[in-house]
């Protein structure tokens, strides 16, 4: 849910302003300005971008945080340590002896270990809980499988307000019928696909209120993302931030439509 004090009031105006000229209810205008501040949102998500810069960002931060769980070896080696033909791995400098119950075999496995070992803080990998007493080993294909499955996911929180904003634009085009300009506005389908797709099958979602009052309804927006709320992926300073930007994109849309309409009043 987002929580944030802002001074908004010069921007509310110019929006409120606009909505009128286009014959739009409070109801309309909040759902296309909420929209706009849900894209600002996932774009403020870390890491920052709306593109697959910030995918591959994710993915490499998921390769990484997998192959700082366990001790990665090639699968030679590893069916050495199964067969009992070697006992042990280097790891920080020193041998370690690894017994059988330590070596991974299945995805399934590192991939819960992987998540035993986020921080409840900011998701991350914490490598110092692992020592030479715990230390799992696992070959590489198990490991790029992980990472594979993971990657698949990469996004979810960004997603998850993306998906909200969707919802959101459908609310507002069920509304009053205003300049088609406008109507053509908002989130659609295909704007970031790929996060789109991580938060829609993991079944992680964005939802969007609104909480009906005729002269002033408000909207309750809501991420349901694990890390969502962290202050490493989303901090009070970026809320505030997509909250002005939203406002901004919203002025500049009914600008843009104003000036589109008034160009073929000229041209007939």
């Amino acid at each position: 849910m987002i929580n944030a004090t802002i001074d908004t009031k010069k921007l509310a105006y110019s929006v409120k302003y606009w909505s009128k000229e286009f014959g739009e209810t409070n109801e309309v205008a909040l759902a296309k300005l909420s929209a706009e501040v849900c894209r600002a949102l996932a774009a403020k998500s870390q890491p920052y971008g709306t593109g697959m810069k910030a995918r591959n960002k994710i993915v490499a931060a998921i390769a990484k945080d997998v192959r700082k769980s366990v001790r990665t070896v090639d699968n030679d080696y590893f069916n050495k340590l199964l067969s009992r033909e070697r006992r042990s791995v280097k790891w920080r400098g020193q041998w370690v002896q690894i017994p059988v119950d330590r070596l991974i075999l299945h995805p399934s496995r590192l991939d819960s270990h992987v998540e035993s070992l986020r921080k409840s803080t900011n998701g991350k990998v914490d490598g110092r809980q692992i020592t030479k007493g715990n230390l799992l080993v696992a070959p590489e294909d198990v490991v790029r499988q992980v990472i594979e499955a993971r990657a698949e996911k990469a996004g979810i929180a960004k997603g998850a307000w993306i998906l909200a904003g969707r919802e959101l634009t459908e609310m507002a085009r069920r509304g009053p019928a205003t300049a088609a300009a406008m109507k053509r506005q908002g989130i659609g389908p295909r704007y970031m696909g790929w996060a789109q797709k991580a938060a829609r099958e993991s079944g992680t979602r964005g939802f969007a209120t609104m909480i009906k009052n005729l002269w002033s309804p408000k909207m309750d927006i809501k991420n349901k993302a694990r890390h969502s709320g962290k202050p490493r992926i989303l901090g009070s300073k970026q809320v505030k931030q997509a909250i002005t930007n939203g406002f901004r994109k919203m002025i500049r849309n009914y600008e843009q439509a104003f000036h589109a309409m008034d160009k073929r009043n000229h041209s007939k």
